[in-house]
């Protein structure tokens, strides 16, 4: 996580997903419970959630 000197948040998150699921979906929906999670714990204003895919686990 990177906060920026506007006190925007970039965030990246390494996954690692099982052969066989939709890769694009399972990624958006992380991304997006990510972005929910977060911003319910924190005062922080999210810019950037990146979801990098770094293995397909067999």
């Amino acid at each position: 996580m990177v906060i920026d000197k506007n006190g925007e948040v970039r965030v990246v998150i390494p996954l690692v997903i099982k052969f066989g699921y939709n890769i694009p979906e399972v990624a958006s929906r992380v991304q997006e419970n990510v972005r929910i999670s977060l911003e319910r714990m924190t005062d922080v204003s999210l810019k950037d959630i990146n979801v990098n895919v770094k293995e397909i686990e067999r």
